[in-house]
């Protein structure tokens, strides 16, 4: 009588199974970490790209707008942007200028020649929470602040600024750079805290050089 023979798994191969299992286990754990560490980064850097763009479209839009003519080098100069009251604090960011830069712009829907009724408005970077301000301002220029309540419109690490000085050119151009990371107090981070650039030259046509 021939009795069939029944197989059995040793120890021997459930060990090298679960090693394999194992390590299987690992790979594909590490491509789903991968693919959700890729995804946050990408997904914070367009959030920050995003916020950043609205900033730029915010300022590229007022100071579009500045009136006034020539750029404070000569005495009868009256110009509609102040980048700074201090000379020689032109080059330093906005966190570090000792004013705000502020822009002088028509409110009439039919704009004149008149600067006696245009108004002036503000941006400076609160240095506690790195939040970019914009307010009205009766003094232009004066060595204050955005007061508590100006309207907020995001975080940034900082925003370069300066006039572009061209003699060849008879216009009055601003740079605007702004820094940026998904969380601006934090450092750098490919993944979990990006950051994001933006430049971009803005023509003032209503603001003779």
């Amino acid at each position: 009588m021939n009795f069939s023979q029944k197989k059995s798994v040793t120890l021997t191969e459930l060990l090298v199974a679960t090693v394999i299992v194992g390590i299987m286990m690992v790979g594909i754990t590490g491509i789903d970490i991968a693919l959700r560490t890729s995804h946050m980064g990408t997904t914070r850097t367009g959030l920050v790209a995003m916020r950043t763009s609205a900033i730029m479209s915010h300022m590229a839009k007022t100071i579009s707008q500045a009136t006034g003519f020539g750029d404070g080098s000569n005495a009868n100069d009256d110009p509609g942007i102040l980048f700074t009251n201090d000379p020689t604090d032109e080059l330093n960011p906005l966190s570090l200028k000792t004013s705000p830069m502020c822009i002088r712009y028509d409110r009439n829907p039919n704009p004149t020649p008149d600067l006696g009724d245009d108004s002036w408005v503000c941006y400076n970077i609160d240095s506690a929470t790195g939040n970019v301000l914009f307010c009205n301002s009766p003094t232009p220029g004066a060595a204050v602040n955005c007061p508590a309540g100006s309207e907020i419109l995001d975080r940034v690490v900082d925003i370069h600024i300066n006039h572009l000085r061209d003699p060849s050119v008879p216009k009055f151009a601003v740079r605007v750079m702004i820094d940026n990371r998904f969380n601006p107090a934090q450092p750098y981070n490919t993944n979990s805290n990006p950051s994001y650039a933006l430049t971009t030259e803005i023509e003032t046509p209503m603001h003779s050089f």
